[in-house]
Formats: C-alpha cells, structure tokens, sequence
C-alpha cells in the first residue's frame, strides 16, 4: 500500500503540481483533484473524503494559494481530521503569512530554482513512504504471529480434550 498524500493547491499553480507529481516515484500516491474527475459529485464533498482517506496533506502555500478560499479550507479540514500537514512555502512568502500552519516546519521552494526544494520534498515524501511500508510490514508480521498463535493454541486445546487410549 502506498502513502497517499492530498495536494492542496491554487489552480494557477496546476503545471507545478503535475511536475511534483510526476517525481514522486514508487510508494508515494499523490492526489489531485484535476486527476479524478467525477462528474455530478459535490466537488467540495469529494475533496473532504479524499483528505479523509488520505495519510498526509500537502499543502502548496503560493502568492496564488494565498488568494484561493479552496486551499485556506482544505487546511483548515486537514487540521480538524488530524492530518500531518506538509507546507511547502513560495520562496518571499514570510512565516507570519502561513495563517493556521504558523509555527510549522516547512520546506522552502523557490519556483524560480527548484532544485534545492524539490531534493527537500522529494527526499521527505520517500522517507514517509518507508515509514508507511516498514509499519505496514510490522503489522503484517504481527498478524501472521497472532494467527501463528491462534493455531497453536487450538492445536494444543485439541489435543487436551482426547482421552489416552
């Protein structure tokens, strides 16, 4: 199973998204809105259960995300679902300007430059997708244990109630 990550963004910084999307490699499943077009769906409703089922949120916080009433209220239900929120800030967009996610560590983007950026992003989605698929192998094991358990303890339970012949 995969890390999937919700990507909050502005609709002006779309072709920024598709490229973020197109480096995120294996493990990591980013959603956007524009790639599941369901249409007669409440799109508002759509966007809150997919942050629902989603492991993290991404947030994009741009000059045009700034202006977006969508972004400020995808954050705004990511923080009351209890998601791990990622900002990745504008380069010129100040700390004091995150609102709600003041105080947060966040990765620093120039758009301009965005090598250094991208290694910051790239590298933390692939450290989140190892965490989700080594949890995921624990879990695994510990259910293999507990049926390995369960078998056991049934075998021996059977073997209790014969009477010597």
């Amino acid at each position: 199973m995969s890390y999937k990550v919700f990507v909050s963004h502005a609709s002006k910084d779309r072709a920024w998204m598709e490229w973020v999307k197109g480096q995120a490699g294996p493990g990591v499943d980013l959603w956007l809105a524009e790639h599941d077009p369901q249409p007669g769906q409440h799109l508002p409703a759509k966007v809150q259960q997919q942050i629902e089922r989603c492991h993290a949120v991404m947030v994009f916080i741009t000059e045009a995300a700034q202006a977006s009433p969508f972004v400020q209220q995808e954050i705004g239900w990511a923080l009351r679902a209890k998601k791990p929120i990622i900002p990745v800030v504008q380069e010129g967009i100040s700390g004091n300007d995150l609102a709600m996610l003041q105080g947060v560590e966040y990765i620093a983007f120039d758009f301009d430059n965005p090598d250094a950026g991208k290694d910051a992003l790239l590298g933390h989605l692939k450290a989140l997708a190892q965490a989700k698929k080594a949890s995921d192998d624990l879990q695994t094991a510990l259910m293999l244990i507990g049926a390995l358990v369960l078998v056991g303890a049934f075998v021996y339970t059977s073997g209790q109630g014969s009477a010597p012949a």
